[in-house]
């Protein structure tokens, strides 16, 4: 959820990557919810680039979900939850991360 309204032109900036202090970022995909929520999808993973790349186009996060990372899902879990992962999972997060 940000503050401030998402507009076309926010998107197509966030879209098609934006330089930040630490270099360019990747193209990212990104579906409107509403005016001020929208999920985006990364290919790489910075330290806080959400936020820093709605920061650039003028929004402010006010909350961040993560749903996924790679190809898990992580479900129902509550803040501060964890889930014990089986040797399966393990190896495809560690497999998704290297390529």
């Amino acid at each position: 959820m940000v503050r401030g309204e998402i507009n076309p032109h926010t998107l197509l900036k966030l879209e098609s990557g934006i330089v930040l202090d630490d270099g360019p970022t990747l193209p990212v995909a990104i579906s409107v919810l509403d005016p001020h929520r929208f999920s985006i999808t990364l290919k790489e993973g910075r330290k806080h680039q959400i936020r820093r790349m709605a920061n650039y186009v003028s929004l402010t996060i006010v909350k961040l979900i993560r749903v996924q990372i790679g190809s898990f899902k992580l479900g129902n879990l509550a803040e501060g939850e964890f889930k014990i992962l089986l040797p399966s999972e393990v190896k495809l997060l560690t497999t998704e991360t290297l390529e």
